[in-house]
């Protein structure tokens, strides 16, 4: 891993840091290493808000995606900054589901509808059963900050979890440690009951 002059993260694999918020909020999610997660949000007066997450506080060449989105949240609340977890603060056009929406709800705080929940099932299920190597960062990030219960089902049936894990980031990431933290941190959570 890379930082740059800001002490921000980026992937050795990567030749840029526009993936700089998502890789910060993995990275506190796994206890890998802690970043600030405010740089991530900034104030901008275009928006109504008056605040956006940006990939990069100092490089906003692109609109915020989901992906990012989903990991940026869950490192904010694995940061106790559950007050700055608001979807309208994304700028992308990436549409969120039901089990994204409960996602948000429960970065900041709250209880995911039960719609919410039945739909992260429903995402579990799919990356267990049809699409087992897909890359994992999005849901394991949603899965850290939901019940226990969805991790532990994602863990025992999907047996190419780990080989999910390496493959992204042991490939052209270059990054095989934060493979080996992550599947660390998600068996300590799911056979030892450590949440955070």
């Amino acid at each position: 891993m890379k930082l740059d002059e800001y002490g921000l993260p980026r992937e050795n694999g990567a030749t840029d840091w526009q993936d700089s918020a998502r890789l910060a909020g993995i990275l506190n999610v796994f206890s890998i290493r802690y970043f600030n997660m405010l740089q991530y949000v900034t104030h901008d007066f275009k928006f109504k808000h008056h605040k956006r997450y940006v990939r990069h506080p100092y490089e906003r060449k692109y609109d915020f995606s989901r992906d990012q989105a989903v990991c940026l949240m869950a490192g904010l609340y694995f940061t106790n900054n559950c007050n700055l977890v608001n979807k309208n603060f994304i700028d992308g056009k990436d549409w969120f589901s039901p089990s994204h929406n409960g996602h948000v709800r429960i970065c900041q705080g709250l209880k995911p509808r039960w719609h919410q929940k039945l739909w992260l099932w429903l995402d579990v299920f799919w990356a267990c059963y049809v699409k087992p190597m897909a890359e994992p960062n999005q849901l394991l990030c949603m899965l850290m900050v939901a019940d226990i219960k969805y991790l532990t089902f994602y863990v025992r049936r999907n047996k190419k979890w780990k080989e999910a894990i390496q493959n992204y980031w042991c490939g052209w990431r270059n990054e095989p440690e934060i493979a080996e933290q992550m599947i660390s941190k998600i068996r300590n959570r799911v056979f030892y009951g450590n949440l955070k």
